[in-house]
């Protein structure tokens, strides 16, 4: 699967918090707050779902990807996140991202 053009590089991001809020919908939301050279960002994934956090998550070294997933044709379900290191990780899908910079 192609790379999701939200974030450049994500990989190069060190993940400082997670927040997940359930909502109305069927999936929740979930922030992912990232961190590069002091300054941050969030990512904020509209029905995320199959959230899986292994224990020792963040891991410095887990090289976060961002993939489009669009062309599986899967009802709410455009974005996989997952690491690309065998190390602890987050993975989860979700229907749309937005990047919030500040």
């Amino acid at each position: 699967m192609p790379d999701h053009g939200v974030l450049n590089d994500p990989w190069t991001y060190d993940v400082v918090e997670a927040r997940y809020v359930a909502g109305r919908r069927p999936f929740g939301t979930l922030d992912l707050v990232l961190e590069k050279d002091g300054q941050r960002l969030v990512l904020r994934f509209t029905d995320a779902h199959d959230l899986a956090i292994d224990p020792g998550f963040p891991y410095c070294y887990m090289g976060l990807e961002l993939l489009d997933v669009s062309s599986i044709g899967w009802e709410r379900t455009r974005i996989r996140v997952q690491g690309s290191e065998d190390a602890p990780g987050i993975r989860f899908w979700a229907g749309d991202v937005q990047r919030i910079d500040g």
